[in-house]
């Protein structure tokens, strides 16, 4: 399928179908246990994963929510410690300077997805546990390194899906939620 398309989300209240593309986009799911947020980011990971040219990339800090699709992602970080989401955010970082350099050659503004530069979504099960087994400097090195992606990665077709039980201030960071 086309990963431009329109991803079915859900039903409107006269029962039609709800889509809309999320290419080029990050997208925060945030709510209290059992609102619904994994429903939710199921949802958008089935229809982008029936996507073709589209890369997943994911760190679960729980073990939970992403461990059944493992099959689909390219590169899954399960727990919260350190060295294993900073090595996998600044690989991301790498791609997404190698892409910025490809897109200067091309003069284009934008990348669109193809089976050499498909769709890197970035997808964080429960973002407030990212790095919770490090300590304050990093934790703020991993904040720092997401926010880079998440500002730099949209033109260049790498984006994220974060999904927070508690997306405040005080839990997450707020330039990287801003964005």
């Amino acid at each position: 399928l086309d990963p431009l398309r329109a991803i079915p989300i859900g039903l409107d209240d006269n029962g039609d179908e709800v889509a809309t593309s999320f290419y080029g986009q990050s997208i925060l799911i945030g709510g209290n246990p059992g609102s619904g947020k994994s429903v939710a980011m199921r949802v958008i990971l089935a229809g982008l994963a029936a996507s073709r040219n589209v890369c997943l990339v994911g760190i679960d800090p729980k073990h939970a929510e992403l461990s059944m699709w493992r099959p689909r992602f390219s590169r899954l970080v399960l727990g919260n410690e350190v060295e294993p989401t900073v090595t996998l955010l600044n690989e991301l970082l790498t791609e997404v300077q190698r892409r910025a350099e490809y897109l200067a050659t091309t003069h284009t503004a934008t990348l669109q997805p193809t089976s050499t530069n498909p769709w890197i979504v970035l997808v964080i099960d429960e973002w407030a546990e990212l790095g919770a087994a490090g300590d304050v400097k990093q934790r703020a090195h991993i904040d720092g390194l997401l926010r880079r992606y998440v500002s730099l990665g949209r033109a260049v077709g790498c984006t994220a899906l974060f999904c927070a039980q508690r997306p405040t201030s005080d839990s997450i960071n707020v330039g990287t939620r801003a964005l």
